[in-house]
């Protein structure tokens, strides 16, 4: 089956194109990235204490994201004990194209069990992964600063996972495989929320959600075991004792629950008028309404349809998981989260904008109403002004200072790739490593002075006794390492 804005081959072959062009700098930067401050730190921790060790000490004394903690077991420098900085940046490279493969995997699964051609469902998959690495919110703390990586950029391939369970169990009927399909499930619902407290106010706005329709119709115990596993996961995260530890540790003053209603409610409303103000994706959400409407008029995507028959389960699901995050860190430490953590709710955003905008039109076409939709010519001028929109520097006033600084972050990775600010940054660290391993215990360290905004992260600090410095210290194997200003 065929559709307006995938018709022609040549334009699911394009957007495929521009896909691998978004992904591709990415990809190429690992060969550059290197590992940051925790990244020595906690797998030297679980190769000393033992993964369950490291985990339960964790919970108890620090912090109750106890799957982020297990997946530190994935970490190259646990599974590869000589710390290869090769091995660090195969696995950087790694969880890159797994999380493309997950983007993939929920769009063939959303659209299964109709007569959508292959092509199609490649070409708007690709429209997915281009939005989402077009405007992540941070590459280096999505990528290449691997213990981040794992809390924040894993869960959201898991996410997919799930979801893509979730459409399996509609379309296949074979006991036994859906029996492996559900155990999975159950697994992956349990483990998501214990990644982070964002993972946890996600399930548990879903949880809140969905419990109206668990109640009003007969629901088979599968679906109960999903909800139930969910919650599990999210208390064991939420009530561990290592979090009310640390918060007592950052030492946050009185916050007043008004105060942080209000200010999440504001920072939530922000978060999404600068999201969608990009225009990219308002404009591809208007490009393909005729694409959506023609698989809701003709029943083409029965899995689409069966996840979106409760219209309003996912707009609430978007907007009340992302105010339920913002809300619990103005709750917790009066400030929104960090910018790793909005990594993974723009993941989370993307995927549940484009279901939702295909549940409001289906609705609207089981209404009898018809989804008014942009002609051929103004189509063309609306993917006109979404190349604008990318190749702009948003530099209204024209000034010098800010000349090449706005663009979106695959251009930027471009920028750091080309201009030689990547090959710069790996020299100057490579230099780090050999005064690292020379003959001093006390080491002092040049400052990082390459400007490679895609892979380079926070610094070392020039006191040691700071946690980062002391991790790399007893990496290897100093006494004191401290960056010193100028040298």
């Amino acid at each position: 089956m065929r559709f307006p804005i995938f018709k022609h081959y040549a334009w699911s072959f394009g957007l495929n194109i521009f896909a691998l062009f978004c992904l591709l700098p990415f990809l190429l930067l690992a060969a550059y990235c290197h590992p940051y401050l925790d990244d020595y730190e906690y797998p030297q921790y679980v190769r000393k204490m033992g993964l369950i060790n490291h985990t339960t000490s964790t919970h108890l004394s620090l912090s109750g994201r106890f799957s982020s903690s297990l997946a530190t077991g994935l970490h190259p420098f646990v599974i590869h004990a000589d710390e290869s900085l090769i091995n660090y940046q195969v696995y950087v490279a790694g969880i890159i194209l797994l999380l493309a493969c997950s983007i993939y995997g929920v769009v063939m699964a959303t659209l299964a069990g109709g007569p959508i051609l292959l092509r199609t469902k490649l070409a708007a998959g690709s429209v997915i992964l281009s939005l989402f690495l077009l405007w992540l919110p941070n590459p280096t703390e999505a990528f290449y600063w691997f213990i981040s990586t794992l809390s924040y950029i894993l869960p959201c391939i898991l996410e997919a996972l799930l979801l893509i369970s979730i459409c399996l169990l509609f379309t296949i009927q074979q006991p036994v495989t859906r029996g492996i399909i559900w155990s999975g499930a159950f697994l992956l619902a349990f483990l998501i929320p214990g990644f982070s407290e964002i993972t946890a106010c996600i399930s548990l706005t879903a949880m809140l959600i969905t419990l109206p329709l668990l109640l009003r119709r007969r629901t088979i115990f599968g679906w109960w075991a999903i909800w139930l596993a969910s919650g599990l996961g999210a208390t064991l995260m939420l009530s561990a004792p290592g979090n009310f530890i640390r918060i007592h540790q950052v030492g946050v003053g009185v916050i007043y629950p008004p105060h942080a209603v209000f200010s999440a409610t504001i920072a939530t409303f922000y978060t999404l008028v600068n999201w969608l103000g990009t225009g990219s994706i308002v404009i591809v959400s208007v490009l393909i309404l005729p694409f959506f409407q023609r698989i809701a008029n003709t029943l083409a995507a029965p899995v689409l349809q069966r996840l979106t028959q409760y219209v309003l389960v996912w707009p609430l699901l978007l907007v009340g998981g992302i105010y339920s995050s913002y809300l619990l860190t103005y709750l917790s430490i009066d400030a929104p989260p960090p910018l790793r953590c909005r990594n993974h709710l723009y993941f989370f955003f993307v995927i549940i904008w484009f279901i939702s905008i295909y549940g409001w039109v289906a609705y609207r076409l089981q209404q009898g109403k018809h989804v008014t939709t942009v002609s051929g010519g103004a189509r063309h001028l609306l993917l006109l002004l979404a190349v604008v929109l990318l190749w702009s520097d948003h530099d209204v006033a024209l000034s010098r200072i800010h000349l090449n600084r706005g663009f979106n972050t695959v251009f930027t990775a471009y920028r750091d790739l080309l201009n030689g600010s990547a090959a710069h940054y790996d020299q100057q660290q490579q230099v780090r490593y050999r005064l690292l391993t020379g003959p001093k215990l006390d080491v002092l360290l040049p400052a990082l002075t390459a400007q490679c905004k895609t892979i380079e992260g926070r610094d070392l600090s020039t006191d040691p006794r700071w946690w980062g410095n002391q991790g790399w210290a007893k990496c290897f194997g100093r006494r004191t390492v401290r960056v010193v200003i100028g040298k």
